[in-house]
């Protein structure tokens, strides 16, 4: 990730690369081919629907006008910059045409991260068989062949063979270590992303859904920023506003101030 900034600017050709650092493959192929503006314009839109996510140095946030990075605090950012979606478009379309886009940097990183993958994840679910395959596709869209598979570890044959005692489904009710739980299916930081609400002690779990004045990242394979956001809304924030919210991360909050001061759910 890389910020050039000076007082209050960023470099706006590396906040439209950070922007889509994950997802410069696919923004790369859709952009070569023939597209008119607007169907680019709801291409990217669809790719990140609505919602922001925080990461280590900078918020990101994007909406129907465009979007948003702030590099520091939220209120008194060291610098900040801002793309409608036909600015992003063309900077997109020039950092192609400049062979700028997607580097030989970005490549090697693309292929070093599925590479990793193919040999730390194990065929255990969903989700991790869909990143294998996608993994498989990234070295095979490179002509790159995988490494060769290294021995497992006994914990890792453990966990190969494990299977899961019970699936929580949304709603479901269960007692543990003395606490009453109730599950509120909560996709968008990951598919299958579940809160559990304690309502005798007005408290929720929600790990990576939300957080102290931020949300968690949709980058991730199943992730979705439209979904997120949705799922706050419609699952965390209709909770009584005193219930506390102890997330994966960070200090602890309640429904009524991320209501009230959370910028990624306005």
């Amino acid at each position: 990730m890389k910020f050039t900034y000076t007082c209050k600017k960023v470099s706006l050709n590396d906040s439209v690369k950070a922007y889509a650092e994950k997802k410069v493959g696919k923004l790369e192929k859709f952009f070569k081919e023939e597209h008119t503006e607007k169907e680019k314009i709801a291409f990217l839109k669809n790719e990140y629907g609505t919602g922001g996510q925080g990461r280590s140095g900078f918020n990101e946030w994007h909406d129907a006008k465009g979007i948003s990075y702030k590099k520091g605090s939220l209120s008194t950012p060291d610098c900040e910059a801002f793309l409608k979606w036909n600015e992003v478009a063309e900077r997109i379309d020039r950092l192609i045409a400049e062979g700028r886009y997607v580097t030989q940097k970005d490549i090697d990183e693309r292929i070093k991260d599925a590479k990793r993958t193919l040999k730390n994840k194990t065929p255990d679910d969903d989700y991790d068989r869909a990143m294998i395959e996608q993994a498989k596709k990234v070295l095979e869209e490179y002509g790159v062949s995988p490494d060769k598979e290294p021995k497992q570890s006994p914990l890792q044959k453990i966990i190969a063979k494990a299977e899961a005692d019970e699936y929580f489904r949304d709603n479901q009710e269960f007692d543990m270590a003395g606490i009453h739980f109730k599950v509120l299916h909560t996709p968008g930081h990951t598919l299958g992303g579940c809160c559990y609400y304690d309502e005798a002690d007005s408290c929720c779990f929600c790990g990576d859904t939300i957080f102290n004045g931020s949300v968690g990242r949709t980058d991730f394979y199943s992730g979705s920023a439209r979904a997120l956001i949705d799922s706050i809304q419609k699952r965390i924030f209709t909770l009584p506003p005193d219930t506390k919210l102890y997330p994966g991360h960070n200090e602890e909050t309640t429904v009524a101030y991320e209501m009230k001061y959370n910028p990624c759910c306005r």
